[in-house]
């Protein structure tokens, strides 16, 4: 008599869903990732996408920004961060949007809303940059997810007014997380060499007035500190130069996980906060 010994498949790493109407792209994206562990599903239009998101059981959903429109992928990411189940979903922004004739004109608008996605690559995409960012937003690792657990985050807040650091100190310090301040980009960059944090609030108009968004785009050119989140705040879009004083910085793909514009409301800037680093 035969004996067969059945070997069953390793723990998957993570779940995720590709919304994606070139299913070319989508089938390299699950070729690329299935070595490392990860399932991938793959939905090629909105309505397939959306039924999906809605019924599985996902860790990550990865879409596309231009679908049958220039900005579908977006607005479906909006409709799921005002979905119960799909509120608090990480959401990976992988789109060729910065090559549109109409960015960043039609990027510019998106801003006046609250930005849905936890990060974004540019196609054709950098293996080891997506795995970076699956590695960051879903805790494989049980004993690093438990450490998580158990470490207060720490946020790093980079803004040249006192006060907004006071506030920060003030609205966060109470709900649990550690706040470190820093008033512009030299001392933030002194400061991440030798300090981890889990998210970064940065003003934009400092000793520059773009100054916020050029330390940001520099971030995610270094491997260790590209999947740190960051939410922009500032009052940039006050600015009487806005757009026009933006557009060169604006015309790259969009360094962060949330836009608020000031001033932010404490109630708001804590469900933010605790919204991108999932506390």
């Amino acid at each position: 008599m035969s004996h067969v010994r059945v070997i069953d498949p390793p723990h998957p790493r993570g779940r995720l869903l590709i919304i994606d109407d070139d299913p070319d792209f989508a089938q390299v994206i699950r070729e690329m990732l299935a070595p490392h562990g990860y399932e991938v599903e793959i939905a090629t239009d909105r309505s397939v996408g959306r039924r999906l998101a809605s019924s599985g059981d996902h860790d990550l959903i990865i879409i596309d920004a231009i679908l049958e429109s220039s900005i579908e992928g977006i607005e479906l990411a909006h409709e799921f961060r005002s979905m119960a189940s799909l509120r608090h979903k990480p959401l990976l922004l992988i789109s060729t949007m910065t090559a549109s004739s109409q960015f960043p004109q039609q990027f510019a608008a998106m801003l006046d809303r609250e930005w849905p996605f936890d990060g974004y690559l540019e196609k054709p995409v950098d293996q080891t940059r997506l795995l970076r960012f699956l590695d960051h937003l879903i805790p494989t690792d049980p004993k690093r997810a438990a450490q998580r657990a158990a470490t207060r985050p720490l946020v790093l807040v980079v803004d040249d007014d006192p006060d907004q650091q006071t506030i920060a100190r003030e609205t966060l310090g109470p709900a649990g997380l550690e706040v470190a301040c820093v008033f512009n980009s030299y001392e933030a960059r002194e400061w991440l060499k030798t300090h981890h944090a889990q998210l970064i609030l940065l003003d934009v108009m400092m000793s520059t007035p773009t100054e916020g968004l050029d330390f940001a785009y520099e971030l995610r050119n270094l491997p260790d500190l590209a999947p740190v989140p960051i939410i922009i705040v500032s009052g940039m879009m006050q600015s009487p130069e806005y757009p026009r004083q933006f557009e060169k910085i604006l015309g790259r793909d969009w360094p962060a996980a949330r836009f608020l514009e000031k001033p932010v409301p404490p109630v708001q800037l804590l469900e933010e906060v605790k919204k991108v680093i999932r506390w």
